[in-house]
C-alpha cells in the first residue's frame, strides 16, 4: 500500500481552504417556478356599491381552461378592508355547476367611500386558479 504525505505551510493551508470554499461542490438551491393557472376563476360581489349595514355576498365560479365547470373545488379567499386589515374567507366546495359563495360579515359604517377587495384562489387536485374583485362601501 502506498501512502502519500503532503506538507503545507500554515499560509499555504489557509490559501487552499479559501480556494476550496469558493468552489462549492453543492448544486445551487432550485427556485420555485411559478405555477401556471389551470383553472379559470370568476368572482364577483352581489353589490358593486353598497352601504354599511347591508350584507355582501361574494360569488365564485370555477371552470377548467376549456370552460367546463368543476365541482368539489376548494376556494379560499382574503377580504382586505381599506385600513389594510385582512380576514380569511373559506368558501364551501363548489357544487355540480362549479359555483360557491360566501356571506361577508356586516360592514361597519365608514365616513368616506372605501374600496373593499376580495382575492380568491381555487384548487382542484393539482390544478390552481386565482382571481379578485372589489366593491365600494358608501357612508
Amino acid at each position: 500500500m502506498k501512502s502519500f504525505r503532503c506538507q503545507l505551510s500554515v499560509s499555504g493551508a489557509l490559501a487552499l481552504i479559501l480556494l476550496l470554499s469558493g468552489c462549492s461542490l453543492s448544486a445551487p438551491a432550485p427556485t420555485a417556478a411559478p405555477v401556471p393557472d389551470t383553472l379559470n376563476v370568476t368572482v364577483w360581489p352581489e353589490w358593486p356599491v353598497m352601504r354599511a349595514g347591508m350584507q355582501q355576498r361574494v360569488h365564485v365560479i370555477v371552470a377548467d381552461t376549456d370552460g367546463k365547470r368543476k365541482s368539489s373545488a376548494t376556494v379560499l379567499g382574503k377580504w382586505t378592508r381599506p385600513s389594510g386589515e385582512n380576514a380569511a374567507l373559506v368558501f364551501p366546495l363548489t357544487d355540480a355547476d362549479g359555483y360557491t359563495f360566501v356571506l361577508l360579515p356586516e360592514h361597519a359604517p365608514v365616513s368616506a367611500a372605501a374600496l373593499q377587495r376580495v382575492d380568491v384562489q381555487a384548487t382542484l387536485l393539482a390544478n390552481i386558479g386565482r382571481s379578485w374583485t372589489q366593491y365600494e362601501l358608501q357612508p
